[in-house]
């Protein structure tokens, strides 16, 4: 069988998210940055910012009472929300190579060229 790609960010690629503007609370998903190294776990959030969820903010104040650390973390299937949700489009997109890779390279370079609007994710 052929080996599927991973659905999740890198640290790598989330901090390089992050640096683009993308907003934590926007994450789906965290990555335990302490001793303790699982794969990407979901985070209690139903959408973007429902008021009744749980942030990524909040959740990682609560690990920090128990000494967890962790950084956020996108699925393939939230970064393409984002990017249609800031870019006004619907559908979804095709690619290549790695669907993750290629949601960053697009979500860049609309933040590059000032394009993508992050505060549409928090309408």
């Amino acid at each position: 069988m052929k080996q599927l790609q991973n659905n999740f960010t890198t640290p790598e690629q989330s901090e390089r998210l992050l640096e683009l503007g993308v907003p934590a609370d926007s994450a789906d998903c965290y990555i335990r940055t302490d001793s303790c190294n699982f794969n990407p776990s979901s985070l209690p959030i139903d959408s973007l910012f429902k008021k009744n969820d749980v942030t990524y903010t909040q959740f990682e104040k609560s690990l920090q009472r128990c000494d967890i650390s962790c950084i956020p973390c996108w699925s393939v299937g939230r970064l393409m929300e984002i990017y249609g949700i800031c870019m006004g489009v619907e559908g979804f997109f095709y690619c290549k190579g790695n669907f993750i890779d290629e949601a960053i390279r697009r979500i860049e370079g609309s933040a590059k060229n000032n394009l993508i609007d992050f505060s549409k994710l928090e309408e």
